[in-house]
């Protein structure tokens, strides 16, 4: 418990990385209702993915992008209703940030915003929000991984609950590079205590010891 409520120091405040943002949607999501019947939307929907799976599969995937996004687009715009919609915004946001060189950042966070909005209750978000902080992660964006992921953390903090290490270890792997090691040395702690098998432990238990490391030769030389 000593340790939850020592988070809450560093979680306090913290709001999502697209909160408050004007992000100019890319050129992409229209936000009309559907016309169509639900079930000529799923229907028309898996069409249009079928194409996408066509034109994935091709000899030069990274030549289609622009194809492959128009397709996506066409199911988020065209039959919003369709579950295939929602499953066309994790592509998008993932190829955005993952495919194209440079990276669509931008875009792929206005479209992660309105995801949220208009599918508030998915069971696609947490898929969406690990590909956005993965994204950070891999580029080493320290500072807008910790507050893309500090709701997350906050609720922890209020609650205490944790199902996964997942928002906590990226949480505290961005205060361990952005230097803030007594607040990443908690974080640590409570993943070893809470999920002492995960791969998130291991790498943990690796990080603690830098940390111990680190104090100790700050005490040799005083």
């Amino acid at each position: 418990m000593f340790l939850i409520l020592a988070l809450a120091s560093c979680a306090g405040g913290g709001k999502p990385a697209v909160k408050g943002q004007k992000r100019p949607l890319p050129s992409l999501v229209t936000g009309k209702k559907a016309t169509l019947p639900l079930d000529e939307q799923k229907r028309l929907a898996f069409d249009v993915f079928n194409e996408i799976l066509t034109v994935s599969q091709g000899e030069d995937r990274f030549a289609n992008l622009d194809r492959m996004t128009s397709l996506y687009l066409k199911i988020v715009n065209e039959y919003p209703d369709a579950p295939l919609a929602q499953e066309s915004f994790l592509r998008l946001v993932s190829m955005f940030l993952r495919d194209y060189d440079p990276p669509r950042e931008d875009e792929a966070l206005a479209l992660y915003e309105y995801f949220l909005k208009r599918y508030p209750g998915s069971p696609l978000k947490n898929a969406v929000e690990n590909t956005v902080s993965r994204y950070y992660y891999g580029t080493s964006q320290w500072k807008k991984l910790k507050d893309f992921v500090s709701p997350h953390i906050r609720r922890f903090v209020e609650t205490g609950d944790l199902k996964t290490p997942v928002h906590l270890f990226f949480f505290t792997e961005a205060k361990f590079h952005l230097g803030d090691y007594r607040e990443a040395y908690k974080g640590y702690r409570i993943i070893q205590k809470r999920f002492p098998g995960s791969s998130d432990a291991r790498v943990a238990a690796s990080r603690l010891a830098v940390i111990r490391e680190m104090v100790r030769k700050k005490r040799e030389k005083r």
